[in-house]
């Protein structure tokens, strides 16, 4: 933590007091109250208001799994219900990605063939949407087959980064500039989403 009136700098906690290995990335909690850690091994949440986290702010690890053959998690997203989604590797071939999702309780992991996924995160309708890193936005679908479908985002340039907000829409920032998805005021339910 950083004082910039004061010029000083304050450590929170080492990577050794947990047991998360190396941490990755961290974001806001969705209602303000703390952060979320990726690292190494899992994810976990730090408790309190901002401005005032300090070393004795209660810390909750939510380590995976033994022999789950997942690690460095990246960006975690929450949702609305407190679920928190996240990218991870594969422990034998950091070029296999896996979508994770923690409920509060337990791990579900779903690979990604084929796509080398950057980031994930919670959308409308039960939905994970993603990007990679060669540009396609993909949309994960709970019990749908095909499971996984490359939605058409007609942007040049490359994707950066994604912001979320609270109703599942999100802003892509690309090279070329930013890009608002939103669901449509209407959809086609899944189940008969193919019929033409």
């Amino acid at each position: 933590k950083y004082d910039a009136a004061q010029k000083q700098m304050t450590v929170l906690k080492e990577v050794a007091d947990t047991g998360l290995g190396r941490f990755s990335e961290m974001t806001e909690a969705r209602d303000g109250n703390g952060v979320w850690i990726t690292g190494m091994k899992g994810l976990a949440k730090v408790s309190g208001q901002l401005r005032d986290l300090n070393p004795g702010s209660p810390w909750e690890q939510h380590l995976l799994e033994a022999g789950s053959q997942v690690e460095n998690l990246q960006r975690p997203f929450e949702n609305e219900r407190g679920e928190v989604v996240a990218v991870g590797t594969d422990t034998l071939t950091s070029s296999k990605k896996f979508l994770l999702k923690f409920d509060g309780r337990r791990w579900s992991k779903q690979p990604v063939p084929g796509e080398n996924v950057r980031q994930a995160w919670p959308g409308w309708d039960q939905t994970i949407w993603g990007y990679t890193s060669i540009n396609s936005l993909l949309r994960f679908d709970e019990g749908a087959t095909p499971a996984i479908t490359k939605e058409r985002v007609w942007v040049g340039g490359q994707y950066k980064d994604v912001a979320t907000e609270t109703n599942g829409a999100f802003w892509l920032a690309t090279s070329d500039g930013l890009v608002r998805y939103a669901p449509f005021p209407w959809r086609t339910p899944g189940e008969v989403a193919e019929v033409d």
